[in-house]
């Protein structure tokens, strides 16, 4: 009588006697082998430690029905999947409305909270404004000590920062005074442009002799 390796199974000889206890005892060691498998299994399930944060690499055991039900293993990431395109159409969102009266403690008032958007963030804004003229405005004094060069050709800048040298501005005076009406009165009315400052003239012999407050305006 032989002996398996792992189980230590009866096997008989071929001169051996049939013995009911011996298939009894090979039936009895079997059964217990695989309780002892099933328990394990249970219990080592049952014991471990949960995971509550599922990575996509995760994997849970799948009876493969188009493998004969192999076991095979999917991954959480596949799981999700398999679900999106499972229920994504079944569950999909549908058009609805609703009145006011059907909403449950919808408050009498609601208080607007402020908020800004860019440029960008507003559907269709860019397109709508790329074909539109910029007004731009800025206010300035000239000084009476300001003025530059010799009779005949004076000159003066003054300070806009956002202006550019293909800008056209176009100057008024914003004074009231009737000095300030003199004094504007003897500037060319024209002014010219360059990077972050517009400049005025006056061609008379003598520089204005009093300060003029003036207003820019540039259309891009």
């Amino acid at each position: 009588m032989r002996k398996t390796t792992n189980y230590q199974l009866n096997m008989p000889d071929g001169t051996d006697t049939v013995d009911i206890e011996i298939l009894n005892a090979n039936a009895a060691a079997i059964d217990a082998a695989l309780k002892g498998l099933s328990d394990e299994k249970e219990a080592k399930l049952s014991g471990a430690a949960a995971k509550t944060t599922l990575a996509d690499a995760d994997a849970l055991p799948l009876l493969d029905s188009a493998a004969s039900s192999a076991t095979k293993r999917i991954t959480f990431a596949n799981l999700i999947t398999a679900m999106k395109a499972k229920l994504g159409t079944v569950y999909a969102a549908l058009s609805h409305t609703h009145t006011r009266s059907q909403i449950t403690d919808f408050p009498a008032s609601m208080t607007p909270t402020a908020h800004t958007h860019g440029t960008g963030d507003v559907t269709g804004l860019s397109t709508a404004l790329s074909a539109k003229a910029e007004r731009k405005t800025a206010t300035g004094t000239l000084s009476t000590t300001g003025w530059t060069g010799s009779a005949g050709n004076w000159s003066q800048a003054v300070t806009v920062s956002w202006m550019l040298a293909a800008d056209v501005p176009k100057a008024r005076l914003t004074g009231t005074t009737a000095a300030q009406m003199d004094a504007w009165d003897t500037l060319e009315p024209y002014v010219d442009s360059a990077a972050g400052k517009v400049t005025f003239y006056c061609k008379q012999t003598a520089k204005p002799s009093a300060a003029m407050s003036v207003g820019i305006e540039v259309i891009r």
